[in-house]
Order: C-alpha cells, then structure tokens, then sequence
C-alpha cells in the first residue's frame, strides 16, 4: 500500500491548499479545495478509520469552514457533511482519535446548545453528534488510490508516457476526459505506465480510475497541450549607441515564452516575457565597438523561433580634448573665450575658478 503524510501548504496559484507527500511521488497538490488564489486553509489532520483516511477542517466559499475527508487522492477528497448547511460555518476543532477507528471532534451545528463533540467514522452516514449510549460500530470499506505521477505541461512531442501507482491488485482504466483509452497493465508493486500519442494540437487531459473489490478511485487530471506552432516574437529596441556596456534590450513575444539573446554565437542571457508578452533584458558587451545582437524565442512547448537581431554600438572611452591657449593666460575684465580641439560631437565644459584642465 502507498502512504502519504497530508498537509497544507501556501503557493502563489492555488493559496493554502490540501498537498500529500509520499516516498514515490515527493510533494503534489492532491485538490484545490477552494479554486483559484483563495485558500480552504486545512488544519486537523487525524486518521480515521482502518485505512487511507484522514478527516480535517476546511474552508469554502459556499460552505464556510466543514468536516472534509481524503485518501490522498483528489477524487477521494470531498465535504463529509454540512454540518451546518449553507455558507455558515460549523468550525470543526478538537480532533481526537478514539483508537478504534472513530474521531472526536467540537462543531457548532447552529443549535442553542452552541459547539457539541461530534463523533466521525469517516463516512457520511457515521457523522454525528457524540451519544455514549449510541456506540457507533459500522463498517465501510476504502477505495484504492490512484495517481499519475507525471505533471502536465505543454509539449511539441507527439507522445508521452504516462506514470502511475495504484494499490496492488486494483485495474487501472485510463480516460482522455470522458474518453475511455481502455485499461493498462499494472505490476505487483501497483506501478503501471502507457504511453500516450497526440494526433492533433490541443489539450490532453488524463484521468487514471483505479478499481477493485472496495471501490474506484481517481486521479488528479494531468493535462498536456500539444504544441508544434512557433512562437513569434521581435526585439523593439532601435539600433543606436550607448554609454555603457550593460545595455538594457526589449521586445515583445509570446506571453510566458523565454527570450535568449546571442553575440556572435555565444549567449548572452535569458528571459522571460511577461503577460503582456513584453521584456527587457541587460546585456554585458565587451568594451567600446560595434555588435550584432541576435535574439531566438522558445515557448513552454519547446518551440523556438528567431527574432531576428539589432546593431548596437558602445563607446565607453572618454572623449580627448585640448586647449590650444595657454591655461594662464591673463584675462581683463569681461567675457572670454577658451579655443580648443576635441572629438565631434562632443561637449566641453570649463571649470570656472582655477587653471583649465586637459585631463577633466
């Protein structure tokens, strides 16, 4: 059997969210109980029953914070009971377990009697309030976890292949949504794998439902889109000459797609595009010269592209100058003027209040 330690844990996507992590899998997001940037916020985490559950408070926004159950897995997690019904909370707290299977728990069900011990088996039907007199002594049986190991993501391959564990013993049916791909094969250890094709560029989503003589249980959906389209892209800054030899390079490009910048086949430094598709990126030049800056695109499917390229020039050398009158030559009264030499373009400030230097 594969066991996992439950917990919260706070991402930036999902917020405080239920996640699992076991010796085969490492860390995975098992549901996200309140969807989006909101968190369930799960706390209490206490085994129940005889085998794979767990019973802890969560959070949602159309049932307020109540009793939830899970095996792990993402189809094995849901609300046990409304213990209060509708968006009021019912605040599960205290949890104990009995050693007999069952959990001790403290809610408010909305009576005058305010918060009562509730007493959980981990079914629906065995949640209740606490009687002594009342011995809860039914049975309920586990259904086997499933899970795909591998994590969707966009791809330009025109095929992966699958990774999953169930409990040993279990058939696996894997779906493509609603699409039933048939069973597959798994070993003695619950290992099984299938190796998927993609006839055509759209989302993927796969489903592994495990069953054997205690129930079905499903994955979480991993999702990969196939993706062959190159990405387009261009670098927006004009060519001209700078000052410095980290000169900042823009353009824009496929929202989430990583910019590499190159000077004469060797890379200069990476990006990514932001949402709008924009960014901008230092560069570190030689010295003063002129350069050729190319720039390729690579989407997350692994598509790349060229950008094409910009001519920068750099001049970091100081501008020569020379007075051509003597630094000392006595002034009268009134305007004067300093006669010089120096670069085109260039612009010469004397300093007022001591001889002129050549070296400032």
């Amino acid at each position: 059997m594969t066991t996992a330690t439950i917990s919260a844990l706070l991402t930036p996507d999902a917020g405080r969210e239920l996640w699992a992590t076991n010796a085969v899998l490492g860390d995975y997001l098992v549901a996200d109980i309140n969807p989006g940037e909101s968190s369930s916020n799960p706390f209490g985490f206490t085994a129940v029953g005889f085998g794979n559950l767990v019973v802890f408070a969560a959070e949602t926004n159309t049932h307020g914070r109540e009793l939830w159950v899970t095996d792990g897995s993402a189809g094995g997690t849901r609300m046990l009971t409304d213990i209060r019904g509708g968006p009021s909370s019912s605040f599960p707290t205290g949890f104990l377990a009995l050693g007999d299977g069952r959990v001790l728990f403290t809610a408010i069900d909305g009576g005058a009697e305010g918060a009562m011990v509730w007493v959980t088996d981990g079914t629906t039907a065995g949640t209740r309030r606490f009687s002594p007199t009342q011995p809860d002594s039914g049975t309920f049986t586990l259904a086997p976890l499933s899970v795909i190991t591998n994590l969707g993501i966009p791809t330009n391959q025109s095929s992966v292949t699958l990774i999953g564990r169930t409990e040993p013993g279990a058939t696996v049916e894997l779906f493509d949504g609603t699409t039933s791909l048939g069973t597959v094969a798994v070993d003695g250890t619950g290992a099984w794998t299938r190796t998927v094709s993609f006839a055509e560029e759209r989302a993927y989503s796969y489903v592994a439902k495990a069953t054997d003589a205690d129930g079905t249980g499903s994955s979480l959906t991993r999702t990969f889109t196939y993706d062959v389209t190159p990405p387009d892209g261009d670098m927006t800054t004009p060519a001209g000459t700078f000052g410095i030899t980290t000169p900042t390079l823009r353009g824009a490009g496929e929202a989430g797609s990583t910019i590499a910048l190159s000077l004469n086949g060797n890379e200069l430094g990476r990006v990514t595009a932001d949402s709008t598709g924009a960014w901008a990126l230092a560069v570190t030049l030689p010295g003063t010269g002129d350069y050729t800056v190319t720039g390729t695109i690579i989407d997350p499917a692994g598509n790349s592209a060229s950008i094409g390229s910009v001519p920068v020039s750099v001049d970091v050398t100081p501008p020569a100058f020379a007075v051509t009158i003597p630094a000392s030559m006595p002034v009268t009264n009134g305007p004067f003027r300093v006669v010089g030499t120096g670069e085109p373009g260039a612009i010469v400030r004397p300093v007022q209040g001591g001889p002129i230097d050549p070296a400032s």
